[in-house]
């Protein structure tokens, strides 16, 4: 997981569910933020962000479950999705395009 309890950034909210993902607010500038995964779905999910600011990844949630990690976010293109098995393919695969 990553982060530290000192600057947290921007809060931004993950739902995960079959098969999506929904944040608020969806990060449209540089900088720091907190991505606090909550899986609002049946089935077992977790968020993992990749871009030119770095990659962070929560553990795998089970229903209900919730975690959280900091991470800067760069200009360019980021990718915020879900690794377990194909659940990205099935459509929880976000991109972001931070200027």
């Amino acid at each position: 997981m990553g982060g530290s309890g000192a600057a947290q950034g921007t809060v931004v909210k993950a739902a995960l569910t079959e098969y999506r993902i929904t944040l608020s607010p969806t990060p449209a500038a540089p900088g720091l933020y907190t991505f606090v995964a909550t899986n609002r779905g049946a089935a077992v999910h977790a968020l993992e962000v990749v871009g030119p600011g770095g990659t962070q990844r929560t553990p795998d949630l089970g229903a209900g479950q919730s975690a959280r990690f900091t991470v800067r976010l760069a200009s360019g293109s980021t990718d915020v999705f879900c690794p377990v098995g194909t659940h990205k393919e099935l459509g929880m695969d976000l991109e972001l395009t931070i200027p």
